[in-house]
C-alpha cells in the first residue's frame, strides 16, 4: 500500500468518523425532545400569564402574582401595582392566537412574540423590560376600553 493510499484511508475513516458522530448527536438532541410544552396549571385557557420569575414562576419579594391578560393590556398592572419591568417569563395559552409582548407601554418598542401554545422560561434580554401585550386581533386596540 503506498503512502498517499494510506493518507486517504486515514482520511476516509476520519471524515465517517465525524458523520457518524454528527448523526448520533442529532438523534441524541430528538431523543430528549420532549412533548409540546404545556401550560403552567395557573395559565387559563384563552389568555397569555407573565411571571415575575423564571420558568413561570413568582419571586417572593416581586408581588404582584401572575400577570393575565386575554385581549390586550396597554399597562401591565394588577389593581394599583405595576407589574410593568419584572416579567421574567410568559406562556400563550390562547386559543388561537399569537401574542405580542412590547418592551413599552401602549405597544411601543420592540415586542417579543410568543405562539400560541408555547412560551418562554426565560424572555432573555426582554426581562424585567416589558410593559404591555396583545393578541393578533387586538394588536389595533391601543388606548381603547378593551386593554384598560
Amino acid at each position: 500500500m503506498s503512502l498517499e493510499h494510506a493518507r486517504r484511508a486515514t482520511w476516509r475513516k476520519r471524515v465517517a468518523s465525524a458523520l457518524i458522530a454528527l448523526v448520533l448527536s442529532g438523534v441524541g438532541v430528538l431523543a430528549l425532545a420532549g412533548p409540546a410544552a404545556a401550560a403552567p396549571g395557573d395559565c387559563p385557557s384563552g389568555y397569555t400569564c407573565s411571571y415575575s420569575g423564571y420558568n413561570y414562576g413568582n419571586d417572593a419579594w416581586q408581588q404582584p402574582s401572575t400577570h393575565k391578560f386575554a385581549n390586550c393590556v396597554d399597562v401591565m398592572a394588577i389593581g394599583w401595582r405595576s407589574y410593568g419591568d419584572v416579567i421574567s417569563s410568559t406562556f400563550n395559552n390562547g386559543r388561537s392566537q399569537n401574542s405580542y409582548l412590547y418592551r413599552g407601554e401602549k405597544k411601543k418598542g420592540t415586542y417579543l412574540f410568543v405562539a400560541r401554545g408555547s412560551g418562554f422560561g426565560n424572555v432573555g434580554s426582554f426581562n424585567d423590560d416589558i410593559e404591555s401585550g396583545y393578541f393578533d386581533t387586538t394588536r389595533n386596540s391601543v388606548g381603547s376600553a378593551l386593554c384598560q
